[in-house]
């Protein structure tokens, strides 16, 4: 039986290969091409000049880099914690038998599959001074609150978390749902025999089991934030003041606007790896925390 497999292999193989180079051609080639070009002056025109680590040191010393980078994480951070606690939290309402539940997970899935610069362009618009959220402040009788969100260096950050949580709350939301119909109602039963309350049960059955969910979608959510550019662009273009500005909205601007591919292409490499370090490092945590739960 074992021959047989081992005979049938070729055949399996047949299917994995377009797969695979697939991944050379769009994940492998372009990484490894990025490391070249950072040891280089390329501009994107002229053949490109080996210069060592010059790139890398200038890029260690730039007074755009690290605030940018700042930025980048405090924007992940914000993003992962709120996005998933208000997935979660959908996920629980509907979840819960509340009516008309089938038509509300379409309705907060819906702008997960929107572009994400589309949606950008509706929000201006509803962040304009003159928008849908200030006019309705002003409804409310609340005109101490009316703000320029996206003119504001202490809030255009915090405006463009909040349209990438909106967007994909329900994205977590779906995730958290799938995992909530794994677990078997007779474990909340027998803890609300036992006395516990809604919340109690919450805490110690029904989120300890939805550690593998918690896991997916932190690493994920963390990962997405730290590449976003989408919502930089077309909000705020990484002001003002740059506030605003990303790690990849620092590259776009090094590598494509002032045609200094190769430092761009440092600033990726450097990128990348911040990026792998706290993926791994999230991993591990959350993969250790399963274990305990279990």
């Amino acid at each position: 039986m074992l021959l047989k497999k081992e005979k049938r292999l070729p055949f399996y193989a047949v299917f994995l290969l377009p797969g695979f180079l697939l991944f050379l051609l769009f994940f492998m080639y372009p990484n490894l091409s990025s490391f070249y070009y950072s040891l280089t002056n390329w501009n994107g025109l002229s053949a490109p000049k080996y210069i060592g680590f010059s790139n890398y040191s200038y890029l260690l010393s730039d007074d755009k880099f690290f605030p940018a980078l700042f930025h980048t994480l405090r924007y992940a951070l914000i993003v992962t914690l709120g996005l998933n606690a208000l997935g979660l939290v959908l996920a629980l309402a509907l979840d819960s038998g509340i009516r008309f539940r089938n038509v509300l997970r379409t309705v907060f899935f819906a702008p997960a599959v929107l572009s994400m610069l589309v949606v950008s362009y509706i929000w201006i618009r509803i962040f304009d001074p003159d928008g849908s959220l200030n006019t309705f402040l002003r409804f409310l009788g609340l005109d101490g609150l009316t703000h320029l969100w996206l003119g504001d260096p202490a809030t255009a950050l915090y405006s463009i978390t909040a349209v990438n949580i909106w967007q994909f709350a329900g994205k977590s939301m779906v995730i958290f749902l799938a995992n909530l119909q794994t677990i078997p109602i007779e474990l909340s039963e027998a803890a609300e025999l036992d006395g516990a309350t809604k919340w109690q049960r919450f805490v110690h059955v029904t989120f300890p089991l939805l550690a593998p969910s918690v896991t997916i979608t932190t690493v994920l959510t963390a990962i997405d934030s730290m590449k976003v550019f989408d919502y930089v662009y077309a909000m705020t273009e990484g002001g003002p003041i740059e506030s605003t500005t990303t790690i990849t909205y620092f590259l776009y601007m090094q590598g494509l606007k002032a045609g200094q591919v190769g430092y761009a292409s440092a600033g990726a490499v450097i990128n990348f790896f911040v990026v792998a370090a706290i993926a791994i490092a999230m991993l591990g945590f959350l993969r250790r925390r399963e274990g305990r739960m279990q």
